[in-house]
C-alpha cells in the first residue's frame, strides 16, 4: 500500500469529514494516516478525542463496498452521539430515507441492522452488519429540514443509557458493514414473469415509505410530518412489497408506526375531533398489518388501543348509520379546514371521503376482533359497516350531476365539485350499487374531457369544478379571491394536478374496464420513471397547474406513490387486498 502522512488538516479530500452548514471542510481533520491500493482505501490512527482511536478501511468490489471500523477506547467515555462515520444527504437532490427498525420509541434515531437507504429516483442500497456486536452497533439517523439535509451515521462500541446518552467502555471493537444494491419493489410481476420489469415497480415503488426512525415513523416523506390519516396507504403498499436484505420488512416498519399512533403518538391529524379519517386510516392499517403478519403478540399488545379507536369512531355514527363530525359543520362561508386529508377544502358534517374510509375500517376492525377472539365485537363492527353501506349512496349521490358529492353540510346542502377521488374511493370500496358504477364514471369522464384535462403525466385533479371561495379555507395555498373560485382553479387543492389520491379514481376506472385507465396508467408510469412526478425537498412538484407550473410545497408526498398500486392492480400484477384476511 502507498502511505501518506495527513496529520495536518486538509491534505486529502476524503475521510472523516467535519461537516458545517453551507459546505464541507475536507481532509482528515483529526490527524491520522491514509493508505490505498487497487481495491482498498484506509484511514488509520484517527483520534477524535483523547482516549478514543479509530481505523477505517473501505474494500471495493464490483457488487459491494465493505467498511471495516476498528475502535479502541482507553478510558470510560460518555457522549450524546458516537458516530464513527457519517453521511449527509442533500434533500434538494433526493429526499433520502433510511428504512430500518428503530431501537426504541422516541426521538433518538438509532436503528438496528439491516437497513435500506432509499433515494427516490436513484434506487436503494442495502446496509448489513457482517461482523461485530449487534448489541452495540447501530445506525443513527437525523434530519435538519430547515437546511435541507438528513444524515445517517454508524455507531460502534456503544451502550445506550436510559438518560439518552451513550457510554463507551475501555476495550477494542471491530465491525464490518456491507453496502450493496438492495431490492425494494413490487413483489412480483405476473405479466412478464420477471420481478419488477418496469423501473417504476423496481426503484420508484419504495418511495412511498417515507420512514423517519427519529420522528414517529411513516411520514409524508423522510424529512416531513408523520400523518395519521395516511397510514393505510403505507400498509396497503407494504403487503405487495418485496425487500432485501432480509429480514428487513416494510410491513414491520408499518407496524411500528401504527403502534405509535394508536398509543397516542403525535402526528398531523392526531386531533380526532377534526380529522375524522385519522382513526379510520389507523384501523385499516392495523387490520392490513395483522392480515399480512398474523402477529398475535402485536395484536395482544395493541388490542386495547385498537378497540378504543374503533369505539371512538363508532361514537361518531349518526342514527342513520353515517360517521358525522360534531366539530366542523361543512356549512359554506365558515372557511374551516377539512375533516379529512384534503385539509384546506371545507369538508364537514357528513364527509363522503371519511365515511368511505370508515366503512373499510369497520370491516377491518371486525376481522381483527375475530382474530383476537372477540366475536361479539366483530359483530358490532360488521353491523356498523352494513348500516353505513346502506346509508352512503342515498346521502351523497347528486342526481343533478350523476355522481357523488364531497360532503353534505349541517344545513343539509350537498357540496359537489366533481371530486374524482371521492367517487373513485366509493367505487373501489364497494359503496356504489353496481348499476351506478359505469354511469358515474362515464359522467365524470365526460366532464373531464369537457374541461380539457388530459395531462395524466401530472396525475389527476382532485376536482373538475372550481371550488367556491365559501368552501375553501382562507389565506392558504389555492385560496380563491373570486366567489366562484375560478381565479385559483388548478392551484393546489382547488383542482391542482397531483398523483396524490389518484389511486382511487384510476382504480375505479380499472374495475369498470374503462378505456382511459390504460392510457392514464402508462403516462403516470412514464412520469415516475422519468423523475418528473416528484422532486427534492421544497421543489413543489407534488402539485401542479394543468400546464405544469409547480404549486405544491413538499416536492414529494408519499401519497403520490400509492397510484402505482392501482396501476399494478389494473395490469394484473397485484391483488385486491382491501378486505382479504389470508
Amino acid at each position: 500500500m502507498l502511505h501518506h502522512d495527513v496529520s495536518r488538516p486538509g491534505e486529502v479530500i476524503s475521510g472523516p469529514w467535519l461537516w458545517q452548514l453551507g459546505g464541507t471542510q475536507s481532509g482528515l481533520l483529526l490527524g491520522g494516516e491514509f493508505a490505498y491500493d487497487s481495491d482498498s482505501v484506509c484511514y488509520t490512527k484517527i483520534e477524535p478525542i483523547s482516549g478514543l482511536k479509530r481505523n477505517y478501511c473501505f474494500r471495493l468490489a464490483s457488487d459491494a463496498i465493505w467498511l471495516t471500523i476498528e475502535q479502541t477506547v482507553d478510558r470510560p467515555l460518555r457522549a450524546i452521539e458516537n458516530e464513527a462515520w457519517k453521511w449527509v444527504w442533500d434533500l434538494k437532490t433526493a429526499i433520502t430515507a433510511t428504512l430500518a427498525q428503530p431501537v426504541q420509541q422516541g426521538k433518538n434515531g438509532r436503528c438496528t441492522f439491516p437497513a435500506i437507504l432509499h433515494a427516490p429516483g436513484f434506487g436503494q442500497i442495502g446496509v448489513e452488519l457482517v461482523t461485530g456486536d449487534p448489541e452495540t452497533t447501530f445506525l443513527k439517523v437525523d434530519s435538519w429540514r430547515e437546511h435541507d439535509v438528513a444524515s445517517v451515521g454508524i455507531e460502534c462500541g456503544t451502550s445506550l443509557n436510559s438518560d439518552g446518552e451513550v457510554a463507551l467502555y475501555p476495550g477494542s471493537s471491530k465491525v464490518t458493514i456491507k453496502f450493496a444494491p438492495a431490492r425494494l419493489g413490487l413483489f412480483h410481476d405476473v405479466g412478464t414473469g420477471e420481478p419488477g420489469s418496469r423501473r417504476a415497480f423496481r426503484t420508484i415503488w419504495g418511495s412511498v415509505f417515507g420512514f423517519r426512525p427519529e420522528y414517529f415513523g411513516m411520514s409524508n416523506n423522510a424529512a416531513s410530518l408523520n400523518c395519521h390519516f395516511v397510514q393505510h396507504i403505507y400498509a396497503d403498499m407494504a403487503v405487495c412489497t418485496a425487500s432485501s436484505p432480509s429480514p428487513l420488512s416494510m410491513i414491520d416498519l408499518c407496524g411500528y408506526s401504527i403502534g405509535l399512533a394508536l398509543s397516542g403518538g403525535m402526528g398531523y391529524g392526531d386531533n380526532r375531533e377534526y380529522f375524522i379519517d385519522s382513526d379510520a386510516s389507523l384501523l385499516i392499517a392495523a387490520g392490513t398489518y395483522l392480515a399480512k403478519t398474523h402477529d398475535r403478540r402485536w395484536a395482544d399488545q395493541k388490542w386495547a388501543a385498537i378497540q378504543a379507536t374503533g369505539w371512538r369512531l363508532l361514537r361518531k355514527v349518526s342514527a342513520e348509520g353515517l360517521v358525522v363530525s360534531s366539530t366542523l359543520s361543512g356549512n359554506s362561508g365558515e372557511h374551516n379546514w377539512s375533516t379529512n386529508w384534503w385539509d384546506v377544502i371545507s369538508f364537514g358534517h357528513l364527509d363522503a371521503y371519511s365515511n368511505a374510509l370508515a366503512y373499510r375500517a369497520f370491516r377491518q376492525t371486525a376481522s381483527m376482533a375475530r382474530f383476537i377472539g372477540d366475536a361479539s365485537a366483530g359483530d358490532v363492527f360488521d353491523h356498523a359497516a352494513d348500516r353505513l353501506n346502506m346509508a352512503y349512496f342515498s346521502t351523497f349521490f347528486n342526481p343533478e350531476t350523476g355522481w357523488l358529492a364531497g360532503w353534505r353540510s349541517q344545513d343539509g346542502e350537498l357540496h359537489d365539485y366533481a371530486f374524482l377521488f371521492v367517487n373513485g374511493m366509493a367505487i373501489v370500496y364497494g359503496l356504489v350499487p353496481t348499476t351506478h358504477v359505469l354511469p358515474i364514471l362515464e359522467a365524470l369522464e365526460t366532464k373531464r374531457i369537457a374541461v380539457g384535462y388530459e395531462h395524466f403525466h401530472l396525475g389527476l385533479p382532485g376536482n373538475l369544478i372550481p371550488i367556491r371561495r365559501e368552501d375553501y379555507a382562507e389565506s392558504v395555498l389555492g385560496s380563491p379571491l373570486w366567489d366562484d373560485g375560478r381565479d385559483s382553479f388548478q392551484f393546489y387543492e382547488n383542482g391542482g394536478a397531483t398523483m396524490s389520491q389518484a389511486y382511487y379514481y384510476l382504480g375505479a376506472l380499472g374495475i369498470a374496464h374503462m378505456p382511459s385507465a390504460e392510457r392514464m396508467g402508462e403516462e403516470m408510469l412514464r412520469a415516475f420513471e422519468e423523475g418528473t412526478a416528484f422532486g427534492g425537498i421544497k421543489s413543489g412538484v407534488d402539485w401542479r397547474t394543468w400546464d405544469g407550473l409547480s404549486t405544491g410545497y413538499e416536492g414529494l408526498l408519499a401519497d403520490q406513490f400509492y397510484v402505482l398500486l392501482a396501476i399494478a392492480q389494473n395490469l394484473g400484477l397485484a391483488d385486491d387486498i382491501f378486505f382479504r384476511w389470508a
